[in-house]
């Protein structure tokens, strides 16, 4: 599952725009674990979105895009 949160987050979620630096594959690294443990734990799709929002403004401060994190975390939901 870890590959696949991996993936989702470069692919379809990637708020900084680094998805095609080689150097920077590892960006979003430290979110997996926890998506991970919330998706294993059956965390509805709205509390990931409001989870990604929150990464997106207050961990990099962007403003949040709550479309794309909708169709991210119906993504993530889909692991289960």
């Amino acid at each position: 599952m870890t590959m696949r949160i991996r993936e989702i987050f470069l692919r379809d979620w990637d708020p900084i725009g680094v998805s095609s630096v080689p150097q920077a594959q590892d960006e979003y690294e430290r979110y997996v674990s926890e998506f991970s443990a919330l998706i294993r734990s059956g965390t509805d799709q709205r509390a990931i979105v409001d989870r990604l929002l929150e990464i997106e403004s207050q961990d990099m401060g962007l403003e949040p895009d709550r479309e794309r994190a909708v169709h991210v975390a119906g993504k993530l939901t889909a692991l289960k």
